[in-house]
């Protein structure tokens, strides 16, 4: 079973150029229930950010 989070993060201007980044996190279907919590905090802490 796959969970994803997909941001379109933006670069700084003038250019304004898109980056698609993608988190897939994969859990086997029959623990998928048993992992859920814990995935939903890995997929809610994934930030994308310039540094």
């Amino acid at each position: 079973h796959g969970f994803n989070r997909i941001v379109i993060a933006t670069g700084s201007p003038p250019a304004n150029q898109r980056y698609l980044v993608q988190l897939t996190v994969t859990s086997l279907a029959e623990q998928a229930v048993a992992e859920s919590a814990d995935i939903e905090a890995i997929i809610a802490g994934f930030t994308v950010a310039a540094k």
